[in-house]
């Protein structure tokens, strides 16, 4: 059997500004209830899972984490400084002095690039068991004075893999 050993790490940037999980709206047409995710939001978890599939074949990876594998996602949000702020105010923003205390709820923000590994980094989301760093930073959001961006950092024990099964 082909084995590989699974890296225990998996670190890419998502550039842009992030678009948080809208809520899937639910319509009857024909007497049949259908619920869709909105485009905005569909789009966005497509970009990422771009920048995931890139991630995933660098570091030698053909197929998502198997189910039975615990994950923890890190995800540092850089988001614009309106530009409508003082310079002084943008300044402190940039530096870490104000916190992003507006919409998007970090939880949306987070749950848009949970759902974009679905079927790429990992089987599926259910797998995600913690929330954790990217480098030194904890998962969070933050103004930035430079383009936005999504830092993205997951982790998982380092485990043997039958490569053609994907299993232990």
């Amino acid at each position: 059997m082909d084995e590989e050993e699974l890296r225990g790490s998996l670190r890419f940037t998502v550039p842009g500004v992030a678009v948080p999980k809208a809520r899937a709206r639910t319509f009857n047409k024909d007497g049949r209830s259908k619920t869709v995710t909105p485009k905005k939001t569909r789009d966005w978890e497509h970009f990422v899972s771009l920048f995931a599939r890139k991630a995933m074949a660098s570091a030698g990876l053909r197929k998502p984490i198997p189910k039975a594998i615990p994950v923890t996602l890190g995800c540092v949000f850089h988001m614009p400084t309106p530009p409508s702020w003082s310079k002084k105010r943008q300044k402190a923003a940039a530096e870490g002095r104000l916190a992003h205390l507006v919409k998007p709820d970090l939880s949306n923000l987070v749950k848009s690039i949970e759902d974009a590994g679905d079927g790429v980094i990992w089987t599926d989301d259910c797998q995600i068991v913690a929330y954790g760093n990217v480098g030194e930073k904890p998962t969070q959001k933050v103004y930035t004075d430079g383009e936005p961006k999504v830092e993205v950092e997951i982790s998982w024990p380092v485990i043997s893999v039958d490569s053609q099964n994907n299993r232990r």
